[in-house]
C-alpha cells in the first residue's frame, strides 16, 4: 500500500469537492459533521459511484455548511452523478431536487417534478388521511398485550405496567436523580 498515492488520491477527491482543508491524517470520527459527510461523498466518488444515496445529510449541519454541501451536490449532478436525497426538510427538497417522491409505510404514494408540486401538496400527501393514523378514542380493550413486572436496570427500578390492545402507553423519566415517575 502506498500511503503517498492514497493521500494524493484522497486530496484529489476532496479538492474536487472544495474540501481541501480537511486534514488527511485525522481520524474521520474526529472531523466535524460536514467534513465527515464530505469525506463520505469523496469516498463514493473515488469508487466511481454513479449514484449517491444521502439520508438526512444535513441533520447536523449549519446553514452555511448546508449551502456548501448543496453546491457540491449540484456540481456532481451536473457531472451526471445521480443523487437520491432523503429528507424531511421540505425546503431543502424544493431547493435542491428535480423530483420528489413521497413514501408512506414502504409504499410510493406520489412522484412528481418539484416544479409541479407545492409544499402544501407534499405535506398533505405525506400525512394522508389523519383518520387512518389515529385510533378512535375508547378502542382499548381488556385484553392485555404487554405486561411488565418489576423491571429494573441502570435508569429504572421496580417498574411494572400493563398495556391493553388499542391502548397507547407512554413512559417518561425524570432527569432528577432519585425521583420516580
Amino acid at each position: 500500500m502506498s500511503w503517498r498515492a492514497m493521500h494524493r488520491q484522497a486530496r484529489h477527491y476532496l479538492d474536487r469537492l472544495n474540501q481541501g482543508n480537511i486534514p488527511l491524517r485525522r481520524l474521520a470520527g474526529s472531523l466535524s459533521p460536514v467534513q465527515q459527510t464530505m469525506v463520505s461523498v469523496a469516498r463514493a466518488l473515488a469508487s466511481n459511484a454513479r449514484v449517491l444515496i444521502l439520508d438526512e445529510p444535513t441533520a447536523a449541519l449549519t446553514d452555511t455548511e448546508i449551502q456548501d454541501l448543496f453546491a457540491v451536490l449540484r456540481g456532481l449532478r451536473d457531472e451526471g452523478v445521480g443523487i437520491v436525497y432523503v429528507s424531511h426538510r421540505l425546503e431543502e427538497v424544493f431547493q435542491l431536487c428535480d423530483r420528489v417522491t413521497i413514501m408512506r409505510n414502504g409504499q410510493t404514494i406520489m412522484t412528481k417534478d418539484v416544479e409541479d408540486v407545492t409544499i402544501d401538496e407534499v405535506i398533505s400527501t405525506m400525512v394522508g388521511d389523519p383518520r387512518q393514523h389515529v385510533p378512535d378514542r375508547g378502542t382499548a380493550t381488556d385484553r392485555v398485550v404487554l405486561s411488565v413486572e418489576a423491571l429494573s436496570g441502570n435508569k429504572v427500578r421496580d417498574l411494572s405496567f400493563s398495556a391493553h390492545a388499542g391502548e397507547v402507553v407512554g413512559i417518561g423519566a425524570s432527569l432528577t436523580p432519585g425521583a420516580a415517575k
